[in-house]
């Protein structure tokens, strides 16, 4: 069954909540991620409790995740909140590295790994994002072709995964309490998303690096998804999305979901 993570960034307000949540909810065949701002995670966990989510079956629901979090479990860090109190509040699942907290936090990949670790000691399952921007992509294409891009995001990934294990009791069996989610910079927010023959090959590339490290992971792709590309990309090849404007549409949403439940 595949699975969308939507990203709220920073909208939403109380009153958003239940026309956010509706379109995640209404479908029993795609599992689902919704990552609020960090005021809302409580009244959002309410949220969900409060109703009834839908299932197929075996349990899969809508799942709470938060949008970062820091590498220690307390201390002075004003602003900052631990994986430990999201897990507290309800959360599943925590967006690491997404490219806008590289660009405006200067978030480096031996940080976002130190947040990976230790999401997942936790039990918070950790989805780590990784891309490259158009000037990395036309210098390593003109050098090398789609493969040296290919390696280059790998090697990546090897890094921004280091030190992660077996997942720990607690986290569903069948991801290892890993995403990887593919969003090309260049791609997200601009409308011009990635083609799918592109996110396939780079999402091969990145199973390939994951399974030689002995971790399980769930691959996704993110950036300018929309109702009429989402089936592409699960056609070829990744096992759910990673949307951010699309997710804040309820209409267009929902309209995403159907493409990939027929996908």
């Amino acid at each position: 069954m595949p699975i969308l993570v939507a990203n709220w960034k920073m909208h939403g307000t109380p009153r958003d909540l239940e026309p956010w949540l509706a379109p995640l909810r209404s479908t029993d065949t795609v599992r689902s991620v919704a990552c609020p701002p960090f005021p809302l995670l409580s009244l959002a966990a309410q949220e969900l409790a409060d109703g009834t989510d839908s299932t197929d079956g075996t349990g899969t629901q809508v799942q709470l995740g938060a949008q970062d979090c820091h590498s220690k479990p307390s201390g002075a860090y004003t602003g900052a909140v631990s994986p430990s109190l999201l897990k507290e509040m309800g959360c599943a699942w925590v967006i690491l590295g997404h490219s806008e907290r590289r660009r405006d936090y200067g978030e480096t990949p031996p940080q976002i790994a130190a947040k990976a670790r230790a999401a997942r000691a936790v039990g918070l399952g950790a989805i780590v994002c990784l891309g490259e921007s158009k000037e990395t992509r036309d210098r390593l294409s003109t050098s090398g072709g789609e493969q040296a891009v290919c390696r280059h995001l790998s090697d990546e990934l090897e890094t921004l995964v280091s030190g992660l294990e077996v997942a720990p009791e607690g986290l569903e069996a069948a991801t290892g309490g890993l995403m990887v989610a593919y969003e090309p910079i260049w791609a997200i927010g601009s409308g011009q998303a990635a083609t799918p023959a592109t996110a396939g090959a780079i999402l091969s590339a990145l199973r390939e690096r994951a399974n030689s490290m002995g971790l399980r992971a769930e691959f996704l792709y993110g950036g300018s998804v929309a109702p009429d590309n989402a089936a592409d990309f699960l056609k070829a090849g990744a096992d759910g999305l990673l949307v951010g404007g699309v997710s804040l549409q309820p209409d267009k949403l929902t309209a995403t979901l159907e493409a990939m439940a027929r996908a």
